[in-house]
């Protein structure tokens, strides 16, 4: 039998706004926009997620640019090593700069919690299965 989830909760909350965030990506890469640009115009519903680091924390990285930058990670399969290359996502990203891999792991591992993890992994899963079933080609952008 299969996981019934209250309607109410905090984690029932954070799957359906996964969801709506996988599906708007879906349909800004169903209209020919390329990945970059989808991730950095899509909506992130942060209400019922936790940054794992306090507000007087010096971590200099904002939370939602994090987030955007995990979905990219998650739906590319890029590694740590590899995304610290791609210092051009930071702007629309909404990041100063693309953190190296030891600052990439401690931010997933430390700074998000169970559930921000599961809600960058959803969302993004949900667009790696939507393009591979049924499209489109995602378009690379001009970098």
């Amino acid at each position: 039998m299969s996981e019934m989830l209250d309607p109410l909760s905090d984690r029932a909350c954070r799957m359906t706004h996964a969801y709506r965030t996988g599906i708007e990506l879906r349909e800004t890469l169903r209209d020919g926009v390329c990945l970059q640009v989808a991730v950095s115009r899509v909506t992130l519903y942060t209400e019922h997620l936790e940054d794992g680091y306090p507000d007087w924390h010096p971590a200099p990285d904002s939370f939602g640019g994090m987030l955007r930058l995990f979905i990219y990670r998650e739906i590319t399969g890029d590694s740590y090593r590899t995304l610290e290359t791609y210092q051009e996502l930071a702007e629309p990203f909404g990041l100063d700069h693309i953190p190296d891999e030891s600052v990439l792991s401690r931010t997933w591992w430390n700074r998000f919690d169970d559930g921000v993890r599961e809600y960058v992994s959803v969302a993004a899963h949900f667009v790696v299965k939507e393009v591979h079933d049924y499209g489109p080609e995602v378009p690379q952008c001009a970098l």
